[in-house]
């Protein structure tokens, strides 16, 4: 059994500057101030930072952590004490980050996740703790013995580069690719398209007004100029970020986990065992589809660390061609015997149920651009853009919806706005399994089929929607069939679709 220890003292800035970013609404616009020679608010931020200072001390100080013949044991507290015991076999995964000012004194932060962990923070946060506890815990956990061989402690290097070769690496033109692609860059552009209006100067929009007709069309030059320079750098914002985060992305595989690591200024390292992966999910966006590309998730139950996953969604491959795939996934994970699905499209090129997809729209937006059209005829532009992209997301979703089966797994693929997603579940891990319909559907024999899933700390739902009773009869089969620790529930026909 070790000794309960501190943290390293390079924690305490760590510690410090994450209070201090609890606190940057009210720190922000004391700083103008102090070129004013305003003391009040010097006296305010030197206050701010000594608190922040003093609690981040006291919390560096009764923070100690130990590793036992069964569990991590964490103590923390200075009125209140608090002790917390974390079985390893309770374990879910394990993060390594690692900042560029940690990696000369051979220290990482560690982040230790479970499936019973809050909505808030993981089961254990070590922060600037050295490399070779990664191997103990790493050690503890597989073999279930505190005692860990000399020939792991004697070396400070990272535990991913004694694992097995390297089986995926992201390059610089896959990243750019992924930022390039990324279609939730459109919702950003429309956000800050309406702050073009400012950028250009009054006056110039004002001249273009009483000027006529040719200052007006070079208004509309002018505002589709600083368009596209805005969207080139949202592009190149975005191109930043994602070289920050997935600079020499790689995968490797060892006996029982992925390594997962990443990052630029900050090397993060991602342990998941195998045993704990709760679905694998391929996404396309359009562009992607067109241009041959995929991205692979990963997710995990219980909840993990807030800045690698986001609902306990954890990126495997960012980003690869449609082409390799499944071989890389074979590689990864032949427990899965990952290969191309032959899916049954169970909504496809049936015209009489776009309308299901499209009524919602239509009877919502229809009198909307109508009423707007009538008092101002150019504002209806925007819903009646709004209406024009939901029919397309409909006709998108009809023809996407599918499912295929195995003995230990099921797949189902959905569409979500312009978004293609392919999900491999084992039996195992279903959740629920739910069959809904409604007045209106029932006498047509059609209804919506749910699976859910865990996600993080939060159930994951896959809905296929106005399937075919023969359909739903297929697949309800299927399930109680193949195992009897699924609950399957039938929702009342009456409730509402």
């Amino acid at each position: 059994m070790s000794e309960a220890k501190h943290f390293h003292p390079l924690a305490l800035p760590i510690l410090f500057f994450s209070r201090i970013k609890k606190w940057w609404l009210i720190l922000l616009p004391l700083f103008p101030r102090l070129t004013t020679g305003d003391w009040r608010s010097l006296w305010i931020l030197f206050a701010l930072f000594l608190l922040n200072g003093g609690s981040a001390f006291l919390s560096y100080w009764f923070y100690r952590y130990q590793l036992t013949g069964d569990h991590l044991e964490i103590t923390q507290g200075l009125f209140v004490k608090k002790r917390r015991l974390i079985p390893y076999e309770r374990i879910q995964s394990i993060h390594q980050r690692q900042w560029f000012f940690l990696k000369p004194f051979h220290l990482v932060q560690l982040t230790v996740d479970t499936a019973s962990g809050g909505p808030s923070e993981a089961e254990a946060n070590l922060l600037a703790v050295p490399e070779s506890l990664l191997l103990e815990l790493e050690h503890c956990r597989t073999t279930g013995k505190e005692e860990v061989p000399n020939s792991l402690t004697s070396k400070p290097e990272p535990a991913t580069e004694q694992l097995s070769s390297l089986v995926y690496e992201v390059t610089n033109r896959d990243i750019f690719l992924f930022s390039f692609t990324d279609l939730g860059l459109i919702p950003l552009f429309l956000a800050a398209l309406s702050f073009v209006n400012q950028i250009i100067p009054e006056n110039w929009m004002a001249r273009a007004t009483n000027e006529g007709e040719l200052l007006l069309r070079s208004s509309w030059i002018l505002f589709s100029v600083a368009s596209i320079l805005l969207l080139v750098c949202l592009m190149l914002a975005s191109l930043i970020k994602q070289f920050v985060l997935f600079y020499r992305f790689r995968v490797t595989r060892s006996a029982q986990e992925l390594h997962i690591e990443s990052g630029l200024f900050e090397r993060r390292t991602t342990i998941v065992p195998i045993s704990k992966i709760q679905q694998i999910k391929l996404n396309q966006q359009f562009l992607r589809q067109i241009l041959g590309l995929a991205t692979v998730q990963i997710i995990l139950a219980g909840e993990q660390d807030k800045e690698d996953t986001l609902s306990g969604k954890l990126y495997l491959l960012p980003i690869i061609s449609q082409k390799l795939v499944y071989r890389t996934l074979s590689e990864l994970l032949p427990e899965y015997q990952m290969t191309e699905p032959t899916l049954q499209y169970v909504t496809a090129k049936q015209r009489p149920l776009l309308w299901y997809f499209w009524r919602w729209p239509l009877v919502i937006l229809t009198p909307t651009i109508l009423l707007i059209g009538l008092f101002f005829h150019w504002f209806a532009f925007i819903p009646t853009c709004l209406l024009i992209f939901f029919l397309i997301t409909g006709i998108y979703q009809r023809n996407l919806q599918a499912f295929a089966s195995h003995e230990k797994q099921c797949i189902i693929q959905t569409a979500h706005f312009l978004t293609k997603e392919l999900s491999f579940i084992e039996h195992r891990r279903l959740q629920t399994f739910s069959v809904e319909s409604s007045r209106w559907l029932f006498p047509k024999k059609r209804g919506h089929v749910t699976v859910t899933t865990l996600a993080g700390s939060s159930p994951e739902t896959l809905t296929l929607r106005f399937l075919s009773l023969h359909d739903i009869e297929r697949l309800q089969s299927f399930y109680t069939q193949s195992t009897t620790r699924h609950d399957v529930t039938i929702v009342s026909p009456i409730q509402k679709s």
